[in-house]
């Protein structure tokens, strides 16, 4: 586990002059890193320093395609704790800017919403009755059937009481529903010994969504249907042709109930593991000839996770992954379907230690994901932090209800990321020297990495990450503003936990408003002006090992 960095920073600022030439013609750096800026306040560098030879180049006047809703979370904004109580982080997921709620690993799946069926352990023989819908030893194959297939559309069958509480603790936190749904949560059953049944009990999870089944005065319109969850892992132990059967079954249901109640529908799958590539290769694995067995027209969208390795995670390994995959989906026969990365992290909370999910690592790995997640030579279009609640989440619970909930770093490179929302991609790239200038996955090896973006007020947003042991000074040059004086507002999210303090009621903690309020102001900031000539200005910054920049420009 790497240090954490402290939450007050400072950072070196010079003026450069003005800059409108090739990273090659930008002198080096001074050894001293210049001088230092307070945490607040305006500053106006020294005149005739010399530039860094790295270089953050910024072309606003150059749109890149709209910014990509990647800014999405797993499971909803309530908690219920081992202990007793619960907590309602609603307040921080609004706050934070949470775009999508996949509501995976909270109990909205067959198992624990109809009620007349039967959980059978089939690692033994004979086969065992099982009373349950969670176990710990999730590699064990375990069936899911309805006792009656007759009486699959009744409603009666149907307990929504929790699905209905959680439904709407996610449209309250302001993002939309990412619903998924052809599998259980983890350590539930993985098998189904009426594979239409499934089908059908899945699909009338998805009415009951939409307010055509069982509805009880709701109506949710979910931006996606994901219909299964590592199907190629533990989430799915039966016949490789049952599953490509209840999928195709489940999005042709979907989009016929969509089509009922006068919506329209994006419908895909199947949230596979981080080690699909080697799944698609065995051909006992779900995985293997998947996109032949739905055929691409049951895919609007492909979805997968990617956990990286945790302390030793890094941004080159994450691009790599991701480009791998994505090839390997064009040599399936769809390059253009989207991708969904419904899971994502540092690492997986098993394989990494405690730490590992609230270091300033954390942060700067999931600044520099949801940069590489801009590119769109990976055509993401959608993406899932795993997750917003615990474990291994943006939100921190303790173990009861009197320990409040703390933001972790994590938390705050998804806020600074998602102030792009809605905006339009610009030209960024970094520059070394005299090696070509590089952005997305294919920058991923450089010093740093960036992503810029004119926001729906017209204004500009800048987001460069340091995702190395090393502080970096480098040159953020900018072109297409206006000639004049232009002024940068330069934002550093906090680097370690921020504890929020609140009021319990009904066992509930409930984060204030003044201290959510409170939360936000520890992020540090400072303005920089600038003069511009010929449409280009330049200034130089130091962003320290492990951290985040926001860089705020007319």
């Amino acid at each position: 586990m790497r240090p954490r960095l402290p939450t007050t920073r400072t950072t070196a600022v010079l003026l450069a002059g003005l800059v409108q030439l090739g990273c090659g013609d930008l002198a080096s750096a001074p050894k001293d890193g210049g001088s230092t800026v307070p945490d607040a306040g305006t500053e106006s560098p020294d005149a005739g320093s010399p530039l860094p030879s790295l270089v953050v180049a910024v072309d606003v006047s150059a749109p890149q395609g709209p910014v990509r809703d990647v800014f999405g979370v797993n499971k909803a904004p309530t908690l219920q704790l081992r202990t007793g109580g619960a907590v309602d982080a609603t307040k921080l997921y609004d706050a934070f800017a949470v775009s999508q709620v996949r509501l995976h690993d909270v109990g909205i799946d067959p198992c624990t919403i109809y009620k007349d069926a039967t959980v059978r352990d089939l690692s033994v023989s004979p086969p065992r009755v099982v009373v349950g819908c969670t176990f710990p030893d999730i590699v064990k194959r375990r069936s899911w059937t309805v006792n009656d297939a007759s009486k699959v559309d009744d409603p009666s069958n149907y307990d929504f009481a929790k699905t209905d509480v959680l439904l709407a603790a996610a449209a309250k936190s302001g993002g939309k529903i990412y619903l998924r749904i052809g599998a259980n949560d983890y350590g539930g059953p993985n098998d189904t010994g009426d594979v239409d049944s499934f089908a059908r009990v899945s699909i009338n999870i998805y009415r009951h969504v939409i307010g055509r089944f069982k509805s009880a005065g709701i109506s949710y319109d979910p931006v996606f249907v994901e219909v299964g969850n590592e199907p190629d892992g533990a989430f799915w132990r039966g016949d490789r042709a049952d599953f490509i059967s209840a999928y195709n079954l489940m999005v042709d249901g979907v989009r016929t109930a969509a089509s009922e109640a006068g919506k329209t529908v994006k419908v895909g799958g199947a949230g596979f593991t981080d080690t699909v590539l080697d799944a698609m290769t065995r051909t006992d694995n779900v995985a293997h000839g998947f996109v032949a067995g739905v055929t691409p027209a049951r895919l609007d969208f492909f979805s997968a996770h990617h956990y990286d390795d945790c302390s030793a995670a890094t941004l080159p390994s994450a691009a790599a992954a991701l480009s791998a995959l994505r090839a390997k989906l064009s040599s399936e026969g769809i390059p253009t379907v989207p991708l969904h990365l419904t899971e994502w992290n540092i690492g997986l909370g098993n394989k990494c230690a405690a730490g590992d999910f609230t270091s300033a690592q954390s942060q700067s790995f999931a600044s520099g994901m949801l940069t590489l997640m801009q590119d769109g030579a990976l055509d993401v279009s959608a993406a899932h932090f795993y997750s917003g609640m615990p474990p291994m989440s943006l939100f921190q619970s303790g173990a009861s209800v009197s320990e409040g909930l703390r933001i972790t770093p994590s938390a705050w490179a998804l806020r600074a990321h998602a102030g792009l929302r809605g905006g339009t991609l610009v030209k960024a790239e970094v520059c070394n020297g005299t090696e070509p200038c590089v952005s997305g996955a294919a920058g991923a090896g450089a010093p740093l990495v960036a992503v810029a973006g004119r926001r729906a007020d017209g204004s500009h947003r800048v987001l460069v990450t340091n995702d190395s042991d090393t502080a970096r000074p480098f040159a953020l040059r900018v072109s297409g503003l206006p000639a004049g004086t232009a002024s940068a507002t330069l934002r550093y999210p906090p680097s370690t936990e921020v504890t929020v303090e609140g009021t319990v009621t009904g066992n509930v903690f409930v984060p204030s408003d003044a201290s959510v309020t409170a939360a936000l102001a520890k992020e540090t900031s400072s303005t920089v002006s600038f003069p511009v000539s010929g449409a280009a200005g330049a200034v130089p910054l130091t962003l320290p090992a492990r951290s985040v920049l926001a860089v705020d420009l007319p």
